[in-house]
C-alpha cells in the first residue's frame, strides 16, 4: 500500500455512523496510512442480534481499538424527527473538543451539523443505503433537517452510482460532492476459481423485496424469478442440451413468503432453495460455491455485496445505469445488466463457458482497478485535505 499523500497535514478525524462495514473499512484503511482516525457507534448497535449490529457485517468489530461506543442520545433522537436540531451531546462535544474532521454517514450529519455550529469543526457526508432516494426525498420533519445538514456539509461523498440522478431530484443544494468507491479489503478478497460445471450455482443475495411500489430501494427480485422461468421454457421447447441451474436465495428481506409463493407458482421448486441469510461469513461462503450472484434489477446500480462478489471473481447480472456508472468511475460497471424478464431469460439463455470465463476476469478486474486501496486514499486526501484548510 502507498502511503497517504500528506497525511501528516491531515487533523485527526472522528468518523460518525457505520452501515455494512463500510465505516469500519474506511477507517481502518485511513488509519493504516497514518492517518488518526477513531469510529463512534452507539453502544446499542453492538447488543443487536443481528441487524444493525457490526460484528454481523465485520466480524471482531467490537473489539477493535478505533471503535469508540457510546450511549444514544435518545434527546436528539425525538427531537430531530420533530425538525429541532437540538443541543450537543456529550459524545459530541467531546469530539468536537479532540478531532479536527468529522465524517458522518447515514443521516449522522445532523450531528455533524451540531458540532459544526458550536465548535466549527467542518464535516464531511457520507450517502449510503436509501438516504438520498428516500430519506431527503421524504416530506417528514427528519427529512427537512437531513436535507439542511447535507447543504451545510462542506462535501458530501456519493457511494452508488444511482445517487446522481436522486440528488438531482431531490433539490437539495449541496456545496461540493464527488463520487467515492466502497472500501473493501482486496487484501482478504482474493479471486477464485470459477469454472464451469453444472448445475450453474446462482446465488441471489439481495434482500427479497420488490412488492412495494413506493420506496425506491426496491430490488425487484421477481425480474429474476420470471426471467429464469423464461428460459427454463424455452429450453423445454427447443429440446436438446439445457443448462441445468442450482438456484440458491438467501432467505431475508420482506417478500421472502412471496417469494415461496412465486417460486412455486412458476414451478421453479426443483432448482430453487432458499438458504440461511446468516452473517458475513455465510455471505462469503454461499460466493465462493457460486458461479454467478444475482444481485438487484430496479436500483440501476450495485452496492457492497455485488462489490464483494466481484472482487472474488464473481460475475453479477443486475441493472446498471451505464451512463451514471460511466459518471462515476469513467467507465462501465462489467456487470451482465438486466432490466427486464427478457434480459434475464437472455443473459441465461447465452451461458457458455467461455463467457462465464471471461466475464469472471472483467469482474475481478474491474474491482482491482476501481475500488484499489490507492485510488480511495486519492480520493479521501483530497477532499479531507481541501475542507480541513
Amino acid at each position: 500500500m502507498t502511503e497517504l499523500q500528506d497525511s501528516s497535514q491531515l487533523p485527526s478525524l472522528a468518523w460518525i455512523g457505520n452501515l455494512g462495514g463500510v465505516g469500519f473499512h474506511y477507517i481502518r484503511l485511513l488509519r493504516r496510512a497514518g492517518v488518526e482516525g477513531d469510529l463512534y457507534l452507539p453502544r446499542v448497535y453492538l447488543t443487536r442480534p443481528r441487524q444493525g449490529n457490526p460484528e454481523h457485517e465485520f466480524p471482531g468489530a467490537s473489539r477493535l481499538e478505533f471503535l469508540r461506543s457510546y450511549r444514544r442520545d435518545v434527546v436528539n433522537y425525538g427531537l430531530n424527527r420533530l425538525g429541532f436540531l437540538g443541543p450537543t451531546s456529550g459524545v459530541e462535544r467531546h469530539i468536537g473538543r479532540s478531532y479536527g474532521l468529522v465524517q458522518a454517514q447515514t443521516c449522522n450529519e445532523i450531528g455533524a451539523l451540531r458540532i459544526k455550529q458550536r465548535y466549527g469543526l467542518p464535516f464531511v457526508g457520507m450517502t449510503t443505503g436509501a438516504d438520498l432516494s428516500e430519506v431527503a426525498m421524504g416530506t417528514s420533519h427528519f427529512s427537512r433537517l437531513y436535507r439542511t445538514a447535507l447543504e451545510e456539509a462542506d462535501h458530501v461523498f456519493l457511494v452508488n452510482v444511482d445517487q446522481y440522478a436522486s440528488l438531482s431530484r431531490s433539490g437539495v443544494r449541496l456545496k461540493s460532492f464527488g463520487f467515492l468507491p466502497f472500501c473493501i479489503d482486496l487484501e482478504r478478497l482474493q479471486p477464485l476459481p470459477n469454472q464451469w460445471s453444472e448445475p450453474l450455482v446462482l446465488f441471489c443475495a439481495a434482500r427479497l423485496d420488490w412488492r412495494d411500489r413506493v420506496r425506491a430501494s426496491v430490488k425487484a427480485n421477481d425480474v429474476f424469478f420470471h426471467g429464469l422461468a423464461d428460459c427454463l421454457r424455452a429450453q423445454r421447447l427447443r429440446g436438446g442440451t439445457a443448462v441445468r441451474f442450482d438456484v440458491r436465495v438467501a432467505d431475508w428481506g420482506v417478500d421472502r413468503e412471496a417469494a415461496r409463493v412465486l417460486v412455486r407458482d412458476l414451478g421453479l421448486d426443483e432448482c430453487v432453495r432458499f438458504v440461511p441469510f446468516g452473517d458475513k461469513s455465510v455471505f462469503y461462503e454461499n460466493v465462493a460455491q457460486a458461479h454467478i450472484v444475482v444481485d438487484q434489477f430496479s436500483l440501476g446500480a450495485v452496492g457492497l455485496t455485488a462489490i464483494e462478489a466481484m472482487a472474488l471473481g464473481r460475475p453479477v447480472m443486475a441493472f446498471v445505469h451505464d451512463d451514471l456508472a460511466r459518471r462515476a468511475y469513467g467507465v462501465s460497471i462489467p456487470v451482465m445488466n438486466c432490466a427486464t424478464v427478457d434480459d434475464v431469460s437472455a443473459v441465461l439463455s447465452g451461458l457458455t463457458p467461455e463467457r462465464l470465463a471471461a466475464a469472471s476476469v472483467a469482474a475481478k478486474d474491474w474491482v482491482t482497478s476501481q475500488h484499489s486501496d490507492e485510488h480511495i486514499l486519492s480520493i479521501l486526501t483530497d477532499v479531507y485535505g481541501s475542507v480541513s484548510r
